[in-house]
């Protein structure tokens, strides 16, 4: 069991539903809870979109079946910083390593840019690295289950 497993605060684990099964892989939307429409960030978690996300399924999964989606905190921040912060020190590196180098303005930033253009790469590779290992884990649960999460989301929004 990693120590994705063993957490199990409301805030790190989300509920989704089976809406396809392709082989050995499953496709999970997202349950939105009620705090989704009050968090701050909900419009760059994709709560408009709703995609569906693709799982290796190793428990039998049907369609309708509701899931826990279990993701371990450390590896959240890492994918937060991986996605968000990591380009844009990699375009002011470049830039900064443009201007040190004594090339003009325009060039810096086309340099700058070109640091932008390898962080996504950099990005792309680790993500096609990751998503090889187990850091997002898929829990079957029952209907009491879901009704104490609904239960306790709830009762997080109220405070």
């Amino acid at each position: 069991m990693n120590q994705c497993e063993n957490e199990s605060t409301s805030s790190e684990n989300e509920l989704g539903k089976v809406v396809m099964t392709e082989g050995s892989y499953v496709f999970i939307e997202r349950l939105h809870l009620s705090g989704c429409k009050s968090c701050s960030m909900h419009g760059l978690c994709g709560a408009k979109e709703n995609p569906k996300l693709k799982f290796k399924d190793n428990q039998g999964l049907k369609v309708g079946d509701i899931v826990e989606i279990k993701m371990n905190p450390n590896f959240r921040i890492f994918t937060s910083f991986l996605v968000f912060i990591f380009p844009i020190i990699m375009l002011f590196i470049f830039l900064l390593f443009g201007l040190y180098i004594g090339l003009p303005e325009k060039k810096a930033i086309i340099l700058g840019f070109l640091g932008l253009l390898i962080s996504a790469i950099i990005i792309w590779f680790i993500d096609k690295y990751v998503s090889k290992g187990n850091r997002i884990t898929l829990t079957k649960i029952d209907e009491t289950e879901i009704s104490r999460n609904m239960r306790d989301s709830h009762e997080d929004t109220s405070e």
